[in-house]
């Protein structure tokens, strides 16, 4: 990684920097943590890819790094990630093409007739699906896999009716704009202490519940990590 990698379209990329398209290995992301040197220092890479304000949620090739950090140990910096994209202003240095001179700085989605932070690309609806399952708490980290990577919804309740009058119900206790690190977590009253659920629990029915709070929880999720492709 050089000066060159922060370049939209170089080496032949797509609408993307070699920044962000080296996040985009979903169905190997144990390959891609071992080749970073192991989940320490792929944690370090992923926390720079945000600090440096490397990521770029108008266009597709980096929307799942966010849930990245539900693989290392700490997956309170996803629950914080994902609620600021949700729901406050950000940095943003990208458009679709080029890297801008003057950075974006503001709400990505903004309840107006635009909708979308300037140049966002919702290719068959991309963004905003990630808007509806984020906003829910649940994110496909890898497409085709049956698992849900878990964040704090910004709804203190939602349901989805299932076949057979049967519902799925995410509940979120103690939820406020403060509040969004998972604190705990319950499974049809059964705690819950891996940021995972699967389509299967899902569609059986019941109650995920989560305990919410204005301080990250240091153990929560941080064991039992959900591993693509493996």
């Amino acid at each position: 990684m050089n000066e060159k990698s922060d370049i939209m379209h170089g080496d032949g990329l797509y609408e993307g920097t070699l920044w962000q398209y080296r996040w985009f290995v979903p169905f190997d992301m144990k390959g891609v943590m071992e080749m970073m040197g192991g989940k320490e220092a792929f944690t370090g890479q992923l926390e720079q890819f945000f600090d440096n304000n490397l990521y770029n949620h108008g266009n597709e090739p980096d929307v799942h790094v966010p849930f990245l950090f539900n693989l290392t140990d700490k997956p309170w910096l996803s629950q914080k990630m994902v609620n600021q994209i949700l729901t406050k202003e950000i940095t943003q240095n990208y458009g679709t093409h080029v890297k801008w001179k003057v950075p974006y700085m503001g709400r990505i989605y903004k309840a107006d007739p635009v909708g979308y932070m300037p140049e966002m690309d919702d290719d068959v609806g991309t963004m905003s699906a990630w808007y509806v399952l984020a906003s829910m708490g649940i994110y496909p980290l890898c497409v085709g896999e049956p698992v849900y990577t878990l964040t704090a919804p910004v709804f203190p309740s939602v349901t989805f009716q299932l076949p057979g009058k049967k519902s799925f119900r995410i509940l979120a206790s103690n939820l406020t704009e403060e509040n969004f690190y998972i604190r705990q977590a319950f499974l049809n009253g059964k705690e819950l202490t891996r940021s995972w659920i699967t389509h299967e629990e899902i569609v059986k029915g019941g109650t995920l519940e989560l305990i919410l709070g204005s301080t990250p929880s240091k153990t929560w999720g941080t064991t039992g990590q959900y591993m693509p492709g493996i």
